[in-house]
Parts: C-alpha cells; structure tokens; sequence
C-alpha cells in the first residue's frame, strides 16, 4: 500500500491541537517574547503612530470640532515664498 496517500490524512492536525501547540511554545519561549516587547512597543510609538498622524497635514484642525479637509491648502502656503 502506498504510504503517501495516508501521509497527507494522518499528518494533518486539527485546528485546536495547532492552536495548542503554539500557545505551548508562546509558554515555554516567554523570555524571548518578553524580550521583543520593548521593540515592538518603540516601533508603533515612534513609527506607526507619527504615520497615522501625517493625516493632520491635510485638515484645519479644530479642538471640539470636526475636521475640515483642508487638502494641499497649508503646503502651498509653506511653498509660496
């Protein structure tokens, strides 16, 4: 009998043992991710977060009103000098 056909059915795990396994290894690898936490953190304070920021350029913003689209308005005032 060939071997290959029931490899691919028995090799397969269901999808609670997978998320078991890895919830498994997150546990006994702890140190590791403890130790990529203060990167992670540093990267979406100071990389992500003044991305999503950059939206700011192109409203007039005022405090307890909504957003007006402002659009290139303040970079041309920047640039006609």
């Amino acid at each position: 009998m060939n071997n290959a056909g029931l490899q691919g059915r028995q090799g397969r795990r269901s999808f609670a043992q997978r998320v078991r396994e890895n919830l498994y290894t997150l546990r006994i690898d702890w140190v590791i991710y403890a130790m990529l936490l203060p990167t992670l953190v540093f990267f979406v304070l100071f990389r992500v977060l003044p991305i999503l920021n950059m939206r700011l350029a192109f409203y007039t913003y005022k405090p307890k009103t909504a957003w007006v689209w402002a659009g290139l308005k303040y970079f041309r005032q920047i640039f006609s000098n």
